[in-house]
């Protein structure tokens, strides 16, 4: 977790190795909402970033959800009170494409930079554990100086992660810890758009709504849009990276894979971002604030900490797909069973009536 101080911002970026999901209102689902008024408890806004972990990282209860998003307030309130450093040492803005993925590195605190994953061809749509895993073993430590981000921006069909995929991911962070550090000012500037600005944004985009990072480092500017929703349609986040890339920023594109409208059959309850949300409208709103002013002198402290909850599991993950499925095949059979029975109630009546 990170503390941004400076000028008028005093925002956390937060960023939990857990999974906001599986369906609205069970497990995971109501943690970013459950944070936001965390944070609001505490006269803070909050930026959060979906990191490491699919579904086997679901909390497995409401209440580890409860215990998670405690824990993230009380080292909020610690946080704040921290030394903080506006000169950090880290590496560059830069970007990188390794085969399919593409990586958008960000520094943000001494020694720690955000790393934004993203795909060219297949959907970007969670870094399982086993993948992290992976990293972690080729890599080696090394790479707890990185703060991995699914950056959940490219809804399609396929989002496996095969050895090739792998070795893509891990090439490219490599090429990230090989680049030498560098020492400067990090300047910051952190601006909200309320989803009730945007039109369209009905169970489309969570209650946290949109959030615009825009930093410079050793002159490199760099632009983040952070959307509180479960994925976006790769045209519209490929638009937003190009209108910014046309005001002289590296830009990217996150969602946060929001589970807060997440429904339990097929599509009823799941819109990605930019299925109904009026597009011209946001990308004017995003362009509006980037243009709203320059970064400032930010201050910056960082933290990790941990926190024992139970989670779903693989096994009990892919329990509950096997179940939602076999409820889908048997939904026809019910409804015929609902529609028929009083049919065949009215006749056996009719006939003992007669007989």
């Amino acid at each position: 977790m990170v503390h941004l101080k400076g000028g008028g911002d005093d925002a956390f970026v937060v960023v939990p190795y857990v999974h906001t999901g599986p369906i609205s209102h069970v497990g995971g689902a109501d943690f970013i909402p459950l944070l936001v008024k965390a944070a609001k408890s505490i006269k803070a806004r909050v930026i959060y970033l979906h990191g490491v972990g699919g579904h086997e990282v679901d909390p497995a209860s409401y209440d580890d959800t409860v215990s998670i998003v405690s824990s993230i307030r009380q080292a909020m309130v610690k946080l704040r009170l921290g030394n903080h450093s506006h000169v950090i040492k880290a590496k560059p803005i830069m970007t990188v494409e390794s085969g399919d993925v593409r990586l958008l590195s960000i520094p943000i605190a001494n020694g720690k930079n955000l790393v934004f994953v993203s795909r060219l061809k297949k959907s970007m749509d969670d870094i399982p554990t086993h993948v992290y895993n992976e990293v972690v073993k080729r890599l080696g430590s090394d790479v707890s100086r990185l703060i991995i981000i699914d950056s959940q921006n490219s809804f399609s069909g396929d989002n496996t992660w095969n050895d090739e995929d792998i070795n893509d991911l891990i090439n490219g962070l490599k090429r990230i810890l090989d680049t030498p550090d560098e020492e400067g000012e990090l300047r910051v500037k952190v601006s909200h758009i309320p989803r009730s600005k945007i039109p369209g944004s009905f169970m489309e985009i969570g209650d946290n709504g949109v959030y615009v990072m825009t930093i410079t480092f050793n002159d490199k500017r760099a632009a983040l849009v952070i959307i509180d929703g479960n994925n976006i349609k790769p045209t519209l986040a490929d638009e937003i990276r190009r209108r910014l890339r046309e005001e002289g920023y590296i830009a990217e594109v996150a969602t946060t894979d929001n589970h807060q409208y997440t429904g339990f059959f097929g599509k009823i309850g799941y819109r990605v971002v930019g299925d109904g949300v009026s597009q011209g409208d946001l990308i004017r709103l995003i362009l509006d604030t980037v243009k709203g002013g320059e970064t400032e002198d930010t201050e910056v402290s960082y933290m990790e900490f941990e926190n024992k909850v139970h989670v779903v599991g693989s096994d009990g993950f892919y329990g509950m797909t096997r179940a939602a499925s076999s409820a889908v095949k048997l939904l026809p059979l019910h409804a015929s069973l609902l529609f028929l029975a009083p049919i065949v109630l009215s006749i056996v009546a009719t006939y003992l009536i007669l007989h």
